[in-house]
């Protein structure tokens, strides 16, 4: 049956017993525990909120944007080497501004 207050904090012990209805014979009493009803059943929160110590520390901190394109500034463009080794494959139209 259920319990009276449906919204538990802690478990709660109750004496149950059944009655018979023809002849209101009552069978002997039993311990039954009323748990709380688990609003995360697998732990899905609390794992979410637990974090290993260090967590954070693996992951590298970004550089800001001026400093991400300064990091490639001097670098060549990657199609440029790309471009000339398939100049014959180019279609028309690109093989013109491309070397011989």
């Amino acid at each position: 049956p259920p319990y009276q207050h449906l919204e538990l904090a802690e478990p709660v012990e109750v004496e149950v017993f059944l009655q018979r209805l023809t002849d209101s014979v009552c069978s002997e009493s039993f311990r039954f525990t009323y748990l709380p009803k688990d609003h995360d059943p697998y732990g899905i929160e609390a794992k979410r909120r637990k974090k290993p110590p260090g967590y954070m520390d693996h992951f590298a901190p970004l550089p800001a944007a001026e400093d991400a394109f300064a990091l490639f500034a001097g670098e060549p463009e990657p199609f440029d080497a790309l471009s000339q080794l398939y100049v014959p494959f180019a279609p028309p139209g690109l093989r013109e501004g491309l070397p011989p």
